[in-house]
């Protein structure tokens, strides 16, 4: 779940899931408590790096209303051109592969119908 742009709270009824094993949700933006019961007790503090409003209670035990604990951000190093890294084509490679596409599919009808008249 990180990376998500997920804001609001993390509802407590997640606490609820006794088998969850791993919970990342860094990099969002999410505000208030982190749930204290179940499973959340034991996932590392960098599970909620990236959030600044998110006030972590297993790192800051003295949460208060206007107290949260300030993970570190992640900076954006990457450029435009590496921003599709996830294997994802941008909609110029895109119009470029159809059109290649569609020149030699028309150049390959036009051969077939030349030879078979």
């Amino acid at each position: 779940l990180s990376f998500n742009n997920l804001s609001g709270t993390i509802p407590n009824q997640l606490a609820e899931l006794y088998s969850l094993e791993i919970f990342n949700v860094s990099y969002n933006s999410l505000t208030g408590r982190t749930p204290e019961a179940g499973q959340f007790g034991h996932f590392d503090e960098t599970s909620y790096y990236g959030n600044p409003r998110l006030c972590v209670s297993l790192v800051n035990k003295s949460c208060g209303s206007d107290l949260s604990i300030t993970l570190p951000h992640l900076t954006n190093t990457t450029s435009d051109e590496d921003e599709d890294a996830d294997g994802g084509l941008d909609m110029e490679d895109f119009l470029w592969s159809f059109g290649v596409t569609s020149v030699v599919a028309f150049l390959a009808t036009i051969a077939v119908l030349a030879i078979n008249p």
